[in-house]
């Protein structure tokens, strides 16, 4: 473990930052005090969600491990599910499903404002930003719109309609100004629904080859979605499926979990567990899909993956300035899931060093 190299990568990547959250430009600003942010996910019902961020100046290479806590005297809530960084203010928004709520922070971590669902619109999942506007998908069946200013919701859109099971909607892409969102039907689901942007409106449904649509991307054009179907006895099958947006044709790709888009390619980790041990045991399986001539090979191009094919993958996040992926890394005591840790792999092959995170670590987000 090189945690120097890691730090001096993520350096490296870090711009002087002028975070003020106001959409004014000739608005005095400050200084940026960190270079990355880590959402932790938390344990379900332990209220122990958090904002782990890497430091940037004179404590450049050390983690605050609580950033929101930190700022706000309180802890961010139950299962935090999605964060975004806007670019141009210089704010995070978060969403944290059990504890109902989406939030404006600034770049320290402080609550500007919060969004609190209402019990139709049940828990906010997944959270997007395009042309200035924050898309939220909601347990209740809905893609909502928000002015990123006052975190109003302008607008909604109901999705999966035709699912008896209802739409339960979980990630979301866009390709061009179409949104697709997976409408897992809380495994019993088999559907995107397109909206389109200018209009925001649902303009189709996708059947899918599988059950249980969870997470897509964007890549080369087209959305890749994972679908995750259950036997009887909980033993799961997840696949990598490709929807075309010029002709809504669907085509499974690879078996595979977690995805993460990176320059033209999708890095894909196919993960199987073995839930009767504790802490769980992990089997993982790396492969890379070049979405432009359609092929698909093994291992993460050249990262190295050797240390982590018993490892508790729970996300990976893509640096392109750096090309760095970051892999994050859950882990347990007995049965009980503790700090995790977020490793930095190089393009050059190695491995640049690990941090310290919260618990269940699910994501990566640079400052820009």
């Amino acid at each position: 473990m090189n945690k120097k190299l890691l730090y001096s990568a993520l350096l490296a990547v870090a711009l002087p930052l002028l975070a003020s959250c106001n959409e004014d430009d000739d608005t005095p600003s400050h200084q940026s005090p960190y270079s990355l942010y880590m959402l932790n996910e938390g344990s379900w019902g332990k209220n122990n969600a958090s904002i782990s961020a890497n430091k940037t100046g004179a404590e450049a290479g050390k983690v605050e491990s609580d950033i929101y806590s930190l700022a706000n005297g309180k802890n961010l809530g139950d299962v935090a599910q999605d964060m975004v960084y806007d670019s141009k203010t210089h704010c995070l928004y978060v969403s944290v499903s059990e504890s109902k709520y989406i939030a404006k922070l600034d770049d320290r971590g402080h609550e500007l404002m919060r969004y609190t669902t209402t019990a139709e619109e049940a828990q906010p999942r997944s959270l997007m930003l395009y042309g200035g506007h924050l898309y939220a998908s909601l347990y209740g069946g809905f893609v909502a719109k928000f002015d990123t200013v006052a975190l109003s919701q302008v607008a909604k859109v109901k999705v999966g309609t035709n699912l008896a099971s209802g739409a339960y909607p979980e990630r979301m892409a866009i390709v061009d100004t179409l949104l697709a969102v997976c409408n897992s039907g809380y495994s019993k689901g088999n559907t995107l629904t397109i909206i389109g942007l200018k209009s925001f409106s649902a303009i189709r449904d996708v059947t899918l080859p599988h059950l249980n649509p969870q997470h897509i991307v964007a890549a080369g054009g087209r959305f890749y979605c994972n679908t995750t179907e259950y036997d009887a006895n909980y033993n799961s099958a997840s696949n990598i499926v490709e929807v075309d947006p010029k002709t809504w044709a669907t085509k499974d790709i690879t078996e595979g979990f977690y995805m993460e888009p990176a320059d033209g390619k999708i890095y894909i980790v196919q993960q199987a567990t073995n839930y009767l041990t504790q802490p769980y045991s992990y089997t993982n399986t790396f492969k890379t899909y070049d979405t432009k001539s359609g092929t698909l090979s093994d291992g993460l191009g050249s990262y190295d993956t050797a240390s982590l094919g018993d490892k508790g993958v729970y996300g990976m996040s893509y640096e392109a300035k750096s090309k760095t992926l970051f892999v994050c890394v859950n882990q347990m005591e007995g049965a009980e899931y503790v700090n995790s840790k977020v490793i930095g792999l190089g393009a050059n092959g190695k491995t640049l060093g690990e941090m310290q995170a919260g618990v269940l670590t699910k994501k990566v987000i640079f400052a820009e």
